[in-house]
């Protein structure tokens, strides 16, 4: 729910719902107000490959945890989806959404839980193929949307 002033729109409700943010840190809000206000379209990362056959399975119980770490405690991230291939089911697409690239590289890639979950993979030694493309989103309504 978005709450507004009588002063008009606070920058902090623009950025995060009203009632989390108290449970920021303050530098984690600082973070989030300051990239908001540099970038205001969304940074976004897709990550795709291919995984050893029968690694599917090993690579999901990695990345379950981290998953639910960003869903609880990034509130920057705005989207964090992983998607298997219908004709391989050892491809996937992980795509990402930040509210800054910023955000992406100073928080998410900072995380213990990502660490753990990058030392993981790679100990594992699962990836045929792997690749990261790197986008700053086009402005909404004018060019699509992300949600009905």
């Amino acid at each position: 729910m978005v709450q507004r002033s009588r002063h008009g729109p606070s920058l902090l409700v623009d950025c995060i719902p009203a009632k989390k943010a108290v449970q920021f840190k303050i530098k984690t809000v600082k973070l989030l107000l300051v990239q908001r206000l540099k970038d205001p379209m969304p940074y976004v990362l897709i990550v795709s490959g291919t995984l050893k056959p029968g690694k599917m399975e090993e690579f999901k119980g990695y990345f379950q945890p981290l998953a639910e770490h960003v869903n609880k405690n990034e509130e920057g991230c705005l989207t964090y989806q992983l998607s298997i291939g219908e004709e391989n089911p050892d491809s996937l697409v992980i795509f990402e959404r930040y509210i800054s690239k910023a955000y992406l590289e100073q928080v998410h890639w900072a995380s213990p839980e990502f660490k753990k979950f990058q030392q993981n993979v790679q100990k594992a030694d699962m990836w045929v193929e792997k690749s990261a493309s790197k986008y700053n989103e086009a402005p909404t309504p004018q060019f699509g949307f992300m949600a009905r």
